[in-house]
């Protein structure tokens, strides 16, 4: 439903889908996601169950060993899936999220100056503002890839005004 909502709110031709892309990226998300419970999953097992984060009884390392392989397997999915995806695309989205990540420090160093006096609320307002766009157009665009957009004109357009 998001997508057709997106899809209708633009003006023709500033959007170009691919159900491929859409269904890749999805994937590589599930999966990414799937690795790190797995990952987390087998440290607190140590954690609570092991000695010194080794396991202590061939039941625990057989877990971890199963869910090892487990994570080896979605890996090996998720490189293949990404093959598949132009890498272009996926640096972009990688500097989207980094950026994203900037973006949320630069506004946290505004808060705390806000917060210890260094700048009023108004000058604070007046930083975080334009960051908070941009951010919004970041998060946009990485969401874009998981619904099969593969270019926004309107997008491309925001984040070149803010450079």
């Amino acid at each position: 439903m998001k997508f057709m909502r997106t899809k209708m709110n633009r003006h023709p031709g500033s959007i170009i889908t691919s159900p491929t892309l859409a269904s890749n990226i999805r994937t590589i998300t599930v999966l990414k996601a799937f690795v790190k419970a797995h990952i987390a999953s087998q440290h607190d097992l140590l954690r609570y169950f092991g000695s010194k984060g080794l396991p202590e009884s061939c039941e625990e390392a057989r877990c971890v060993l199963e869910s090892q392989t487990l994570v080896y397997r979605a890996l090996s999915v998720i490189q293949r899936e990404a093959k598949e995806i132009d890498r272009r695309m996926l640096e972009d989205m990688d500097t989207m999220r980094k950026s994203g990540e900037i973006l949320k420090n630069l506004s946290h160093l505004v808060d705390e100056a806000a917060e210890s006096g260094a700048i009023n609320q108004q000058q604070a307002h007046a930083l975080l503002s334009p960051l908070e766009d941009v951010h919004r157009a970041i998060r946009r665009g990485l969401h874009a890839p998981s619904y099969g957009i593969t270019r926004d004109a309107e997008l491309q357009t925001t984040l070149k005004l803010r450079r």
